[in-house]
């Protein structure tokens, strides 16, 4: 089977748990998750800090803090998680909802489950 490293960031950070759990219920046990932020997020915050900013109201509506979901799945499965992400958070065309990639794997060594 091929495997795929699959990566969603996701900005509706607030239905993390159920995804997960949405994601274990279905077979779907292993990923990581890291807190991260956007480019245009952290330069709203850097802004933030100076007293006078051209950019400032460039990054007024930009969200805080994301998810960074990632794991190894089998290619199969991809479709699973597009579905169980679409159906939580909506149309992913549509801003601060999330998005979500995969870029093949040659390898994966250290892992005793994979997806």
């Amino acid at each position: 089977m091929v495997k795929q490293l699959l990566f969603i960031v996701l900005n509706k950070t607030m239905i993390l748990n159920r995804l997960l759990a949405d994601l274990s219920e279905n077979g779907i046990k292993g990923a990581t998750v890291i807190s991260s932020i956007g480019m245009a997020g952290a330069l709203a915050s850097a802004e933030e800090n100076m007293s006078f900013s051209p950019f400032k109201m460039l990054f007024e509506n930009v969200g805080e803090e994301n998810k960074t979901i990632f794991m190894v799945i089998d290619e199969e499965k991809i479709y699973v998680v597009r579905n169980i992400l679409t159906n939580l958070v909506g149309d992913l065309s549509k801003p601060n909802t999330a998005f979500m990639f995969a870029v093949p794997i040659t390898f994966v060594d250290g892992i005793t489950c994979i997806n």
